[in-house]
């Protein structure tokens, strides 16, 4: 049996892709913005050139700042919003598997854990509803096999001859037959 991976494979390559694009896509916002900031047309007069580049030259640590600020502040809101995408993808369905074992824990296994076909875990909750399933059914097997015993044990009782030792050893049946039930009346199906 292949061993099933609980996370995908290409889900940390896809995070920090997206998170790269990100970065880039701001970095050419930012370019684009500084260059639109900073640039202006050149006149022909000598004396007109200095007056923009001394004007450039005392606006630029400025305009860089903040543009840089800006820049700074939208690249970390689209990393956050992607962080709490893909977190949001991992701990929501951590805990309804932790709220689905619970309920499991308590007896429970007609329990069914259901996720979104994008989650990260998904096939582990897929792995863990064919357990309960499956227990489920044995349990249910189990069960009905109890009672054709405790059916067979009464037939029994009636056919054996009513001596002490026949009646000690159909009390130590039934008292186990009690003690089964109980550990099944436990289990919720």
């Amino acid at each position: 049996m292949k061993p099933e991976k609980v996370i995908k494979e290409n889900f940390l390559r896809n995070f920090l892709l997206t998170l790269l694009l990100i970065i880039f896509f701001g970095t050419a916002v930012y370019a684009v913005v500084f260059y639109l900031n900073i640039h202006k047309p050149l006149d022909t007069h000598y004396s007109a050139i200095i007056t923009i580049i001394t004007d450039i030259r005392e606006s630029l640590v400025i305009k860089t700042f903040s543009i840089g600020a800006a820049f700074f502040i939208l690249t970390a809101a689209g990393a956050g919003l992607l962080s709490l995408l893909y977190t949001h993808r991992i701990a929501g369905p951590l805990y309804r598997v932790r709220q689905c074992a619970k309920s499991i824990a308590e007896g429970s296994l007609d329990t069914v854990i259901k996720f979104r076909s994008r989650d990260a875990i998904n096939a582990f909750a897929e792995a863990i509803n064919e357990m309960t399933g499956s227990y489920g059914h044995k349990v249910t097997e189990l069960a009905l096999e109890i009672k054709r015993l405790k059916g067979s044990l009464t037939e029994l009782g009636t056919l054996i001859d009513n001596n002490e030792e026949t009646k000690t050893v159909l009390e130590k049946i039934h008292s186990s037959d009690k003690r089964i039930k109980d550990i099944i009346g436990g289990i919720k199906l």
